[in-house]
């Protein structure tokens, strides 16, 4: 019996001596981990804070002409966003549309829109190729139209708030209803 008491005694001891030591490297390893989380999240902050800052050097300096002006305020107002997020997710939209339609469909829109060639590159303010390309580059898939939202900051759901406003303010400029259709297709997130 004093052997049996003796070894408990020696297990309770291990087991003593040994938790501790395993608490320990449990809260290593949890320092470990939201140290790394805590990296990562000043990661992702830092890039979309270089994104912005990209988005407000390429749009800080020019003035949107026109109907697109008007249509960038009415999305900015309606949706709550910066003017410059306005016209950066107009600007990711109507590229894909330009990659997409046909050309007498795409001139449908940039002949009833005016600033429009501006801010996609061409006609006014074309010289430089547009006041967003630097940013956006050419938007030729819905994917890339979501990550140039992603990286102005708006989440890629909201394509799906941006389309009715512009949809209906090209309506109301006079663009036909079957382009206005193509560009609703288009734009609709696939299912």
């Amino acid at each position: 019996m004093k052997r049996f008491m003796k070894g408990i005694a020696v297990a309770a001891l291990a087991a003593a001596i040994t938790q501790p030591v395993q608490a320990f490297s449990l809260k290593g390893a949890m320092d470990s981990a939201n140290n790394a989380v805590d990296q990562a999240q000043k990661k992702a902050n830092d890039a979309t804070s270089q994104s912005q800052q990209a988005i407000d050097g390429a749009t800080g300096d020019w003035k949107l002409a026109g109907d697109t002006a008007t249509m960038v305020n009415d999305l900015s107002s309606q949706l709550g966003v910066s003017k410059q997020q306005a016209a950066g997710g107009s600007a990711a939209l109507f590229s894909l549309a330009k990659s997409q339609l046909s050309g007498d469909q795409f001139g449908g829109i940039t002949s009833q829109v005016s600033g429009l060639g501006g801010l996609l590159g061409g006609g006014e303010q074309g010289a430089n190729g547009g006041m967003l390309s630097g940013v956006l580059g050419n938007v030729k898939t819905l994917a890339g139209v979501q990550q140039a939202f992603s990286a102005m900051g708006l989440s890629p759901e909201m394509i799906g708030q941006f389309t009715p406003i512009i949809t209906q303010f090209l309506g109301n400029q006079g663009v036909a209803s079957p382009v206005i259709g193509a560009l609703q297709n288009l734009w609709a997130p696939a299912t």
